[in-house]
């Protein structure tokens, strides 16, 4: 068992009443399986994504990652496991503007306190047929290009679960479609373990397992 999500809730205030985002969620994700949460906006994916990748507390339940209980840890103790164990990818790509590619990719190695950096990045830039784009800044790729330096910077510290939000949702069909064949190939290569959260049925059925939410409330699970 790579990943094991039990009983959680979160909820938010609105107007005056609690509306429960993610509601007594519970499933599990073997070593090496990708799994894809689908739903319509509002539904509750990325809040139960935020919570499974520990960017967010959960009102109740616990998460498990490779063994580990990471609900409840401290910040800075959740921060290093993050680092170690947890790669994420998200469909605005949030690199840093001032940094080039190689130097994105490089920071979760920075973090780590890695040897053989550069090495270790370039090869991860070549995963994804950027190592000629290594010295530009993200603005002076395309968008497609972004997404695909994010995958680097989150796959090379070759984490335990690699976490995808919507990671073609920002781009045009085509591109999106590229990204994503990307994506899949690199992950089955290295036989990670993948959570992908997506609208797009034709992109989560690329996943060995698609689990449904909606109004907080997973559907199937198993």
């Amino acid at each position: 068992m790579m990943l094991q999500a039990e009983s959680l809730k979160k909820g938010f205030q609105q107007g005056g009443q609690e509306i429960l985002a993610v509601n007594d969620v519970s499933f599990s994700v073997n070593k090496g399986e990708t799994v894809a949460i689908v739903g319509p906006s509002g539904s509750g994916k990325t809040t139960l994504l935020s919570l499974l990748a520990g960017l967010e507390n959960s009102d109740s339940g616990q998460v498990t990652i490779d063994g580990k209980v990471i609900t409840g840890l401290g910040e800075a103790e959740l921060t290093r496991y993050r680092g170690e164990k947890i790669g994420i990818v998200f469909q605005q790509f949030h690199l840093m503007p001032h940094l080039t590619a190689l130097e994105n990719v490089s920071l979760p190695l920075d973090i780590a306190g890695e040897d053989q950096v550069r090495d270790k990045a370039l090869k991860a830039l070549k995963n994804v047929g950027l190592e000629n784009r290594a010295t530009h800044l993200p603005s002076q790729l395309s968008g497609g290009e972004c997404q695909r330096v994010a995958i680097a910077r989150a796959t090379v510290i070759q984490p335990a679960v690699l976490f995808a939000d919507e990671p073609s949702g920002n781009l045009d069909t085509e591109t999106g479609g590229r990204v994503t064949d990307i994506l899949f190939e690199l992950v089955k290569t290295t036989q990670m373990t993948m959570i992908l959260v997506t609208h797009d049925m034709e992109l989560a059925g690329k996943c060995d397992r698609i689990l449904s939410i909606r109004g907080g409330l997973l559907q199937n699970s198993n």
